[in-house]
């Protein structure tokens, strides 16, 4: 994971794209930014309609007889893990429902990759320096390590290359980028990373993407 962190950290300092997609909680990670209930539904969105359901409701009258503790299936054995200290004894009411959905919200993005995460980050600073990433919200950095994954065709045409006496006016042109209007995204990406190394393109566009030569 150390390793892992140090790769990160080079390819965003020479600009190269990773064909890894990780999740939006762990950009926040990086950038050292608090996690919400929000973060939860790009994870687990049964887990996050649960908890929205409560934040937006009354559950005074609900009856659900819930406290600051959370069970955990390790083994095929359940445990009760206390959410704070004193959990067990603490009942979770409508004053204090935001306090335990935050509980459960850091509970359920750390279990199990807290400790692997902090060896990530330890790599990741031992060659960039976490300040520099302060110029980044969650989504721009997600661009900036793995690109988007939204061919935009006309970015693509206008940003190619012609040799060996092809020219955009070519009828093997011509036709080329009319199959590739026809076909979807997915097709598109698998066609892009064959030509290029890469089915990432750059949040710049296709002006900044750069091939597996170089």
């Amino acid at each position: 994971f150390r390793f892992c962190g140090r790769v990160i950290a080079m390819a965003l300092i020479h600009q190269r794209l990773l064909d890894a997609f990780f999740t939006r909680p762990f950009y926040k990670f990086l950038l050292g930014c608090v996690m919400d209930l929000s973060d939860i539904e790009s994870v687990d969105e049964e887990y996050h309609r649960s908890l929205a359901w409560m934040a937006d409701n009354n559950i005074d009258d609900a009856c659900l007889d819930l406290v600051f503790t959370v069970e955990e299936e390790v083994f095929g054995q359940t445990t009760q893990n206390e959410l704070k200290p004193g959990g067990g004894d603490i009942a979770v009411t409508d004053e204090n429902k935001g306090e335990y959905i935050d509980l459960l919200v850091r509970w359920r993005l750390d279990r199990g990759v807290s400790e692997q995460r902090k060896v990530l980050l330890k790599g990741f600073t031992e060659v960039m320096d976490r300040d520099l990433l302060s110029v980044f919200d969650a989504h721009e950095l997600e661009l900036a390590i793995a690109g988007t994954v939204e061919v935009d065709v006309d970015d693509w045409q206008k940003n190619t290359l012609y040799r060996s006496g092809y020219h955009p006016d070519h009828p093997v042109i011509k036709k080329f980028w009319t199959a590739i209007r026809k076909m979807n995204n997915e097709s598109r990406l698998r066609l892009l990373q064959f030509v290029t190394g890469t089915s990432s393109i750059p949040f710049e566009g296709f002006g900044a993407l750069r091939g597996s030569s170089g």
